[in-house]
């Protein structure tokens, strides 16, 4: 019996234990799908559904050349990729996940990057948002936009640590960097460009849904059926973690939200904050899914992707920790959970004027350039 099969066989037992559980325990499993749709609903889509729209015109009407003039130098010496892996990463910190990786997609296939340079800016231009960060993370949860606001800032730092690094342990070839492609001649339609970037918009967001309410209700099963809680009663037993650090662990490596939400007011503040840069960092197998579902058309080399996301969920708890050591910490993070949705709202809509001034900017240097 081969590898295969047996993966085969564990993926199928995998399966039946998991069809098993939403039958046995239903009531719990509808309940996990209504707070995950609800989630959706009051937080992720107001957040990520304008952005998907915007990353998509941009790169269909080439504006990503626009973006580009912004660090035509700072990306070729920084991170040894091409200028125009530039929009993938400002929009990946302004529009959050999977927008990096749809931009990154984007450039792709317009053969702006190669793939050796996709797979490279794939490691840090796939970020969380401010929306989510701020409105959903900060305002929701620990109740404070400082907070929020300093965990983005955490949040960008360890990205761009994690491709300087990618830059100094995975080189590129020279091909892959002298390698050069702009078709200034092949410009569609705004019509064109914006009926294709909502119906793949709607496409994406319904399957982020997917995702979310997918991943939530695994994480349920595993508390019901008291998995959950005896691996945390493990990690106790082996590292000493107290069960809900273990917990918001566990449950933050299947899905980000679920293991960020798994904070109370009884948790210690400074732990919940380096734990949550920490989960903000890697994302969760929800959102790599998500990523996966992206570019399911390219065959992509996604083994830096992961090293590249890990590395920067560690690195931001380094500097979290590093920052709770160096400053008084007293008023960092105070809970008092709140409706998410005004503060996603009013993220999304400082970010989508940031975007449009940087544009602005980056046109108008584009013009004096030419």
């Amino acid at each position: 019996m081969n590898k295969k099969c047996i993966f085969n066989i564990l993926v199928f037992i995998c399966i039946a234990l998991f069809c098993a559980c939403i039958l046995f325990f239903s009531e719990e499993s509808a309940s996990a799908v209504r707070q995950a749709l609800k989630l959706c609903a009051t937080s992720v889509l107001p957040s990520l559904f304008p952005f998907y729209i915007i990353a998509k015109l941009i790169t269909n009407l080439h504006f990503s050349d626009y973006l580009s003039m912004l660090c035509r130098r700072l990306m070729p010496k920084l991170f040894s990729v091409d200028q125009s892996a530039a929009s993938a990463l400002i929009l990946g910190f302004i529009g959050g996940y999977p927008i990096g990786a749809v931009t990154c997609a984007s450039l792709l296939a317009a053969k702006k990057l190669t793939a050796q340079e996709a797979e490279r800016t794939l490691a840090f231009c796939n970020n969380c948002g401010p929306a989510f960060i701020i409105g959903v993370v900060g305002g929701g949860i620990f109740s404070s936009v400082r907070t929020g606001l300093t965990l983005f800032l955490i949040h960008i730092m360890a990205a761009i640590t994690t491709g300087f690094v990618f830059r100094l342990v995975y080189p590129l070839s020279k091909h892959t960097l002298c390698f050069k492609t702009k078709e200034k001649n092949d410009y569609p339609v705004f019509s064109q460009a914006f009926t294709d970037a909502v119906s793949s918009s709607v496409k994406s967001c319904l399957a982020i849904t997917g995702y979310i309410v997918l991943f939530s209700v695994i994480t349920k099963m595993l508390r019901v059926t008291h998995i959950l809680p005896t691996l945390s009663r493990i990690f106790y037993a082996f590292f000493g973690t107290k069960p809900y650090i273990s917990e918001a662990l566990i449950s933050g490596i299947f899905e980000m939200t679920t293991g960020i939400y798994t904070f109370n007011s009884e948790c210690d503040r400074n732990v919940a904050f380096v734990i949550s840069a920490l989960l903000l960092g890697w994302g969760g197998l929800s959102v790599h899914a998500q990523t996966l579902s992206v570019l399911s058309d390219y065959n992509l080399n996604l083994k830096p992707y992961f090293i590249g996301k890990l590395s920067h969920g560690l690195i931001s708890a380094f500097y979290a920790y590093s920052l709770l050591k160096l400053f008084r910490t007293e008023e960092i993070c105070v809970f008092a959970p709140q409706e998410p949705l005004a503060n996603g709202v009013a993220a999304s809509v400082i970010s989508i004027f940031l975007l449009t001034f940087i544009l602005i900017f980056c046109k108008k240097g584009w013009k004096k350039a030419e």
